[in-house]
This record gives C-alpha cells, structure tokens and sequence, in this order.
C-alpha cells in the first residue's frame, strides 16, 4: 500500500463527495424531463462502452 487516509480524510472524501452529489441533483432537477431522458440515455450508452 502506498498511502493511507487518516479518519479525517476519509471525513472530507465524504463530505466532498455529498456536496457534488447534492449539486448534481440541484442541476438535474432544473432541466426539463426529455434533457433528463437524453442525459440517461447518453450515461447508458457511455456505460456500454466503458464495459467493452
């Protein structure tokens, strides 16, 4: 292993992470439901092709 976090890091990862999170929902709930739909559609396709 070439590092460790401390529980303090692990603290921020956390927190840093929820944040993004929350911004994200905040942005996907301001758009309309076909841009939804296109942006499901676009993660789905992307996911395909990520597994290949």
């Amino acid at each position: 292993m070439l590092f460790r976090t401390t529980p303090e890091g692990d603290e921020i990862a956390v927190i840093t992470q929820a944040q993004r999170h929350a911004w994200l929902d905040t942005q996907l709930r301001a758009i309309s439901a076909d841009d939804q739909g296109a942006i499901a559609r676009a993660c789905a396709l992307l996911s395909t092709i990520a597994d290949s």
